[in-house]
């Protein structure tokens, strides 16, 4: 499956942040999630936990997939599914892409605030680690893109750190 999407506008590009706040610290990335608890073990445990029944043909995206590697675990266990890491890294996304060899996995630069897909295409979203790097703003444009994007019935499944103080994530806290 190919990506052919629009790039993001260059004034969003702007407000990207590299993992790690820095791209030098960006190789490092996984071994330090890893390190911390949250590498392949917490990635899977996300994956297992959402339980979610396989869909043929159906369209799992990874906002803010980073190094990839869930984007992987998620290509991996739901085989008759496509699946598109989308992260707003040009550097990230071209290494990914040239290194990627599994058939229903591709990966797309953009933003979790502009998923350049069609309306109620996706049937899960996944977004771990990711909200945190946003403001306010980019966090209620990021929910709302993932509305717009998520098909009837699609499931939406979150995971990161820090207080949620928008309204809008209530729901998570409780």
């Amino acid at each position: 499956m190919e990506s052919n999407y629009d790039r993001p506008h260059s004034k969003q590009l702007e407000t990207f942040i590299p993992a790690l706040q820095f791209q030098f610290l960006t190789p490092l990335y996984n071994l330090i999630l890893a390190i911390s608890g949250l590498g392949t073990t917490f990635k899977q445990k996300i994956t297992t936990l959402a339980e979610l029944p396989e869909q043929p043909g159906g369209l799992i995206i990874d906002v803010g997939c980073g190094s990839g590697l869930h984007a992987m675990i998620l290509a991996h266990g739901y085989p008759s599914m496509n699946v598109i890491g989308f992260d707003p890294d040009p550097f990230l996304i071209a290494t990914l892409t040239k290194n990627n060899t599994l058939p229903n996995l591709s990966f797309c630069e953009g933003f979790a605030q502009l998923i350049n897909l069609p309306e109620n295409s996706a049937t899960y979203i996944f977004s771990s680690l990711t909200y945190h790097h946003l403001t306010l703003n980019q966090k209620e444009q990021a929910a709302s893109e993932t509305y717009r994007v998520l098909a009837p019935n699609g499931k939406f499944i979150f995971t990161d750190w820090g207080t949620l103080i928008h309204p809008c994530f209530v729901f998570i806290s409780t």
